[in-house]
């Protein structure tokens, strides 16, 4: 019998959130802002928090979500990322790919790259799990990024977080020609930090507009 894999309730697939933890998912979908991802209640866009915060805006041009890091989501993404079982991997992209506007529908997607040390300790990489699974939506793989060392982001509070002391990206190739756009994935967006680093990196080699695609994005961000 096929379980939920937030309460275990009986459910029709593995690895798939029953109706009421769907529910409590995807209980609003409507338009989103194109900077933050969230729901707009109002038909401004960006939303009104964006727009405070619009003095230091990120690199990415647009970021695309299923929701805010609480919840019945963080529970999901959570078992997900910590629970290291690709199989999760499937649905979440079948989710995210419908997030997806239909101008960067067979987008080139660019995974953020893992810790080498997490790799190899847990040999699990949840970000290029999901790629896969969007790889099948028609959106092909390109590994331009590498990370290097092995500093965790958990490990730092968010001012050291927002000041990048752990962000050590470079690209595998200084310059990409004639490529108008790509998508810039990674499971949750807690500060931007990552995700503006990585952006930078990308329109630097040539690339001229980014898109970021993650699984949830923490409320805090733009509080």
């Amino acid at each position: 019998m096929a379980l939920c894999p937030l309460c275990c309730a009986p459910t029709k697939w593995d690895f798939v959130p029953c109706p009421d933890c769907k529910s409590r998912i995807f209980g609003l979908e409507g338009p989103c802002c194109t900077l933050c991802g969230r729901d707009l209640l109002d038909l401004e866009n960006p939303c009104p928090s964006c727009r405070n915060v619009q003095k230091k805006p990120p690199h990415f041009d647009s970021l695309q979500c299923l929701g805010s890091w609480a919840g019945a989501l963080r529970e999901w993404v959570s078992a997900y990322k910590y629970g290291e079982d690709s199989r999760m991997a499937s649905y979440l992209a079948k989710e995210l790919a419908h997030r997806i506007p239909m101008k960067l529908h067979g987008c080139p997607l660019v995974p953020v790259p893992p810790r080498k040390k997490r790799l190899k300790k847990e040999g699990f990489d949840p970000v290029g799990h999901l790629a896969k699974g969007l790889a099948s939506y028609g959106h092909p793989i390109w590994p331009l990024l590498r990370r290097h060392g092995n500093t965790a982001q958990k490990t730092l509070d968010r001012q050291q977080r927002m000041d990048g002391m752990a962000l050590q990206y470079a690209l595998r190739s200084s310059r990409i020609n004639h490529v108008e756009k790509v998508l810039l994935l990674d499971d949750v967006m807690t500060t931007g930090a990552t995700l503006s680093c990585c952006a930078a990196l990308l329109k630097n080699s040539g690339i001229k507009k980014v898109h970021a695609l993650v699984l949830a994005y923490d409320e805090n961000l733009l509080a």
